[in-house]
Order: C-alpha cells, then sequence, then structure tokens
C-alpha cells in the first residue's frame, strides 16, 4: 500500500510506503501540462485514481496511480483540498478565494468512466 502527499513547495505528489515511511518515488513536476503541477493541494484516491487538485493551477486531475494524466478538469479559482466520498461518488474541492466548496459527481460527468480505467490500468 502506498500513500501519497501533495507537495505544493516541490510542486509534486510524493509517494511513500505506507508500512515503511519510505519514499517509493515522485509524480508530477512544475508545469501547466497535464501530468505537470501548479501547487498541488489536495490529493485523493478514488477508485483507483488519483485525484489531484492545484491551487495555482485552478483545476483538478485525474490520474493513474503512476500518475498518468487521464482528464484535466478546469475550475477556477485557487483550489485547495478535496475528499472523495465513495458512497455516493461525489468530489468535494474546496475553492479558496471563493469561499466555496465545488461537488462532482462521478456519476454525472467524464469522471466515472476514467475511474473506470483506472481501475483496469492498476489491475
Amino acid at each position: 500500500a502506498e500513500v501519497f502527499v501533495a507537495d505544493a513547495a516541490l510542486l509534486r505528489i510524493a509517494v511513500y510506503d505506507a508500512t515503511s515511511g519510505e519514499p517509493v518515488r515522485a509524480l508530477g513536476a512544475e508545469g501547466a501540462a497535464p501530468g505537470r503541477f501548479r501547487a498541488p493541494f489536495g490529493v485523493a484516491v478514488a477508485e483507483g485514481c488519483l485525484v489531484v487538485s492545484e491551487g495555482a493551477g485552478q483545476r483538478v486531475q485525474v490520474l493513474t496511480l503512476l500518475g498518468e494524466p487521464l482528464q484535466v478538469l478546469p475550475l477556477g479559482g485557487a483550489l485547495r483540498g478535496l475528499s472523495w466520498d465513495a458512497g455516493s461518488g461525489r468530489l468535494a474541492v474546496a475553492a479558496f478565494e471563493s469561499h466555496r466548496v465545488e461537488l462532482l459527481r462521478a456519476s454525472a460527468s467524464k469522471l466515472r468512466r476514467l475511474m473506470r480505467k483506472c481501475r483496469v490500468v492498476a489491475e
């Protein structure tokens, strides 16, 4: 098992072994292209996908657990934390400057298809 940590200072996602706490790998680097980050703040594993919110990037990215980009969802505003609720199939993203929470429903968007793709890639 692995633990994913958003590292806004180094503009990447750090991956650690859940048992030993040792670093395993880093995903991404600075940039605006898919798979690169501009101030990653929130990270969640949702149905086999890695979901990352970006402060300066003003978007949410959906990636495989190996960091391969699948989808970029522009939301606008400085985004912070996010949370995945598997029971409802909703992704909640906190928007810092506008004082709001964006709720994205996986069933009502491409998100559900992408997450199915992540499960296939993970297997």
